[in-house]
């Protein structure tokens, strides 16, 4: 089952999502934060689009829930407002056992400067899933 809720100018994550939900999208929303816990309502959560909200930050529980990391394959949250995002406090070091697909790309600054540090490649030898933070 997917949800998209694409351009519909969500300033907040949707509310009762069925538990069967599989795919959630959101792109081009006002959404600034995904509430604490929020994914423990979507267990078998298999991919979550949402770029061009207006994220600023992500809450360390809102992603390091086991069940979700086991079925997460896809996080997109490029192009927010993130002004400093670590990946390894949204996902402890557990999660990279957990997360054996999954590849995180990301920049380490604001600004749109091209370099070898705009791709982090933690899990580069399983390409099979991605989180995208690039904008």
């Amino acid at each position: 089952m997917q949800i998209n809720m694409c351009n519909n100018k969500l300033k907040s994550m949707p509310a009762d999502l069925p538990e069967s939900i599989q795919q959630i999208s959101l792109e081009n929303n006002s959404i600034a934060s995904i509430p604490e816990g929020y994914f423990k309502k979507t267990p078998n959560l298999l991919s979550l689009r949402m770029p061009h909200n207006k994220l600023k930050s992500v809450a360390y529980s809102a992603f390091n829930l086991p069940k979700l990391m086991e079925t997460l394959e896809h996080l997109y949250l490029n192009h927010n407002d993130f002004k400093d995002l670590n990946i390894s406090l949204m996902l402890d070091y557990y999660a990279y056992r957990c997360f054996p697909r999954l590849i995180f790309y990301g920049n380490q600054r604001k600004d749109n400067e091209e370099d070898s540090e705009t791709k982090k490649y933690v899990k580069p030898k399983r390409p099979k899933a991605t989180i995208d933070l690039i904008d």
